[in-house]
């Protein structure tokens, strides 16, 4: 189901929410868990934004590089420009903070 007003994707719950807190922890100590926590999250906004934070955490290149797609992918999935833009950033900033 898609709401107009969170364009367009799913309805935001409160697991989505603390979804994203329980990756973001979880990425210091097991990037593993984290990464199955944050591809479970519905919302694409905050599975952006965990995909994001976990992949800030990776040490492996590929990885992180795979799990920054993931997010921007996520991100893409909100409808309205400006919803996009502001999820990209999440990512974006993980992707020029990291050595290549």
């Amino acid at each position: 189901m898609t709401d107009a007003n969170n364009g367009g994707a799913e309805h935001l719950t409160s697991e989505d929410v603390a979804g994203r807190g329980e990756a973001q922890l979880l990425a210091r100590t097991d990037v593993r868990r984290a990464l199955a926590v944050a591809r479970a999250i519905r919302h694409p906004w905050y599975r952006c934004q965990a995909l994001a934070s976990v992949a800030d955490a990776m040490s492996a290149p590929a990885s992180r590089d795979a799990a920054l797609t993931e997010a921007v992918e996520a991100a893409f999935q909100q409808l309205e420009p400006n919803r996009v833009a502001c999820a990209a950033s999440w990512p974006l900033r993980v992707m020029v903070r990291q050595p290549r």
